[in-house]
C-alpha cells in the first residue's frame, strides 16, 4: 500500500499510512516504507498539516524508536520530520512527542552514516529555525555536541556540512547557546567547513550565515577573527559574487564583526569595503542585501579613517540607490539613513557630499516611511517637532536630528567612551610611571580633545588594573 501510494501520488492514502504505520510498528520493512511515502508527500504546505493531524509524526518517532539499529529507518524518520519541522505547529508537536530525542539518539547511534548525520542536522536546523523552545532543549539535549561530531565524522560530505552550519546558526540565534557553540568548538567547525568547501554556495552561505549569529556576542567577535574568519567571509563572497544568499549573509557576518574596534579595521585593511559595496552594485534588487550591506557601512563607519575610505569608494552614491530601490522598505531605509548619520558624523566633506549626491527631499522621504511606526513617529516629533518631515525637507541637520532618534548608540556617546578609555590608559600610565595619580577629569579633557579612538574594550584592563 505505502509503495503503490508512493509511486502514484495517492496522498488521500495518508491516514492508511498511518494506520498500518501503528498497528504494525514491528515491522522494519513497513515502517521503512511507509517512512519514505511520507517524505516524498512532504512539501506541500496542506499536506504536512494533514500528516500531522492524522498522526504521521508519532507514528515517525515510535517506528525510530521501535527499529534504532536500522539505518534506512532512521534516514528517512529524520528526513520526514525535517520537512515536516517546516510548519510552525508541527515543529513544536514533533517536540511534545520526543522527536528531538529521536533524532539525537539516531545521529548517535549512526555516526559513521553521512545520510543519517546529514539528515539529522537538516531535522535540528528546521526544528530550531524560529522556535525559541526547540533552540534550548535541543542544545539542553546534547544537540550541539551531536551537531559538531557529525561535522568532524564527515569533513568530506557538503551536505553534512550545509545542514550542520544551518543547525548551529539557527541554534545560535540564542544567546546562551551562542557562547556554547563557541565553546565547543563551532567556531573552529564552521571556518574549517567553508574553507574545505569552497566552491558550494550552500555551505558558504549557512557558514556566513552561522558566523553572523554568532557575532552577537562580543568575545565571539574576537575570537572569529582570530581564527581567520573575515578572511573566510571575504573569500565566500569573492567566489561567489553571484549568490544572493552568500552576499547578503557575507554582509550580514561583516557588519555584526564590525561592532569591535579592531575587526573594524580589519575589515577594512583586508578589503572589505571594496566587497561590501560590490555585493549592493551587484544586487540592487535584493532587499537583504542592501539592508545588511548598509548597516555594515554604518557600522564600518564608526571609525573615522573608515568614513573618508567609504566615501571615497563610492558608498554614499550606492546609498542612495538603495534608498531609491526600496523607498518603501523601513529596515532598508533604517540602516540607510544611519549609514548616512555615521559617515556625515564629524566630517564635513562627508556632510557636503551627502548633501549634494542624496539630498534632504530624498532623506526626509525615507524619515517619513519610518515614522508610519507610532513609537519612532512620537521620537522624531518630540526631537524635530510634530511637522519634522517639512522641517528636514529644509535642512540635513534637522534630518541628522530626526534619524539620530533610531541610532542606539549615537557617535556622541561612542566619542564618550572612547574618551573615558584613553583618560584611564593615560590615569593608568601616570600611575605606572610616578606611583600616584592624577586628575581623571583633566586627563578625560585631554584625551577627548584629541580624539583617541582606540579599542574600547581596553576599558575593562584598565579598569581591572587601577581599581
Amino acid at each position: 500500500m505505502a509503495i503503490d501510494a508512493r509511486d502514484n501520488d495517492t496522498y488521500d492514502k495518508v491516514p492508511d499510512i498511518v494506520r498500518a504505520m501503528e498497528t504494525y510498528q514491528g515491522n522494519e520493512k513497513l515502517q521503512y516504507e511507509a517512512m519514505w511515502t511520507l517524505l516524498t508527500f512532504t512539501g506541500d504546505d496542506e499536506t504536512e498539516k494533514r500528516i500531522a493531524k492524522e498522526g504521521g509524526i508519532a507514528a515517525i518517532i515510535r517506528g525510530m524508536e521501535s527499529h534504532k539499529t536500522s539505518e534506512g529507518v532512521q534516514d528517512y524518520g529524520c528526513s520526514a520530520l525535517a520537512d515536516l519541522a517546516g510548519n510552525a505547529e508541527n515543529k513544536k508537536r514533533i517536540a511534545k512527542e520526543g522527536g528531538i530525542a529521536a533524532i539525537l539518539l539516531a545521529m548517535e547511534s549512526h555516526k559513521t552514516s553521512e545520510d543519517v548525520q546529514e539528515s539529522g542536522c537538516a531535522a535540528l536546523a528546521n526544528l530550531t529555525y524560529n522556535n525559541a523552545e526547540n533552540q534550548k532543549r535541543i542544545a539542553k539535549e546534547g544537540g550541539i555536541a551531536a551537531i559538531l561530531r557529525a561535522m568532524e565524522s564527515h569533513k568530506t560530505s557538503e551536505d553534512v556540512q550545509i545542514n550542520g552550519c544551518e543547525a548551529l546558526g539557527t541554534l545560535a540565534v540564542n544567546t546562551e547557546n551562542e557562547k556554547r557553540v563557541a565553546k565547543e568548538g563551532g567556531i573552529a567547525a564552521i571556518l574549517r567547513a567553508m574553507q574545505s568547501h569552497k566552491t558550494s554556495e550552500g555551505v558558504q552561505q549557512n557558514g556566513c550565515r552561522a558566523l553572523s549569529n554568532l557575532a552577537g556576542n562580543a568575545e565571539n567577535e574576537k575570537r572569529i577573527a582570530k581564527e581567520g574568519g573575515i578572511a573566510v567571509i571575504l573569500r565566500a563572497m569573492e567566489s561567489h559574487k553571484t549568490s544572493e544568499g552568500v552576499q547578503e549573509n557575507g554582509c550580514g557576518a561583516l557588519s555584526n564583526l564590525a561592532g569591535n574596534a579592531e575587526n573594524e579595521k580589519r575589515i577594512a585593511k583586508e578589503g572589505g569595503i571594496a566587497v561590501i559595496l560590490r555585493a549592493m552594485e551587484s544586487h540592487k534588487t535584493s532587499e537583504g542585501v542592501q539592508e545588511d550591506g548598509c548597516r555594515a557601512i554604518g557600522n564600518l563607519a564608526d571609525s573615522p579613517v573608515n568614513r573618508s575610505a567609504l566615501a571615497q569608494q563610492g558608498c554614499v552614491e550606492i546609498i542612495h540607490a538603495a534608498m531609491k530601490a526600496f523607498e518603501n522598505s523601513r529596515d532598508v531605509l533604517d540602516e540607510a539613513c544611519s549609514a548616512l548619520y555615521m559617515l556625515a558624523w564629524q566630517n564635513r566633506s562627508n556632510r557636503i557630499h551627502i548633501e549634494q549626491k542624496v539630498g534632504v527631499t530624498c532623506i526626509a522621504r525615507a524619515l517619513e516611511c519610518l515614522s508610519s511606526d507610532e513609537e519612532i513617529r512620537l521620537r522624531m516629533a518630540e526631537k524635530v517637532g510634530d511637522d519634522f518631515v517639512t522641517k528636514c525637507r529644509e535642512s540635513l541637520d534637522v534630518c541628522f536630528l530626526a534619524i539620530r532618534v533610531t541610532i542606539d548608540i549615537p557617535p556622541k556617546d561612542i566619542d564618550a567612551r572612547y574618551a573615558l578609555v584613553a583618560s584611564l590608559r593615560a590615569l593608568k600610565a601616570q600611575v605606572k610611571g610616578r606611583r600616584e595619580q592624577c586628575s581623571l577629569a583633566e586627563s578625560a579633557s585631554y584625551a577627548y580633545a584629541t580624539r583617541n579612538t582606540e579599542d574600547t574594550r581596553y576599558l575593562l584592563c584598565c579598569i581591572t588594573h587601577l581599581f
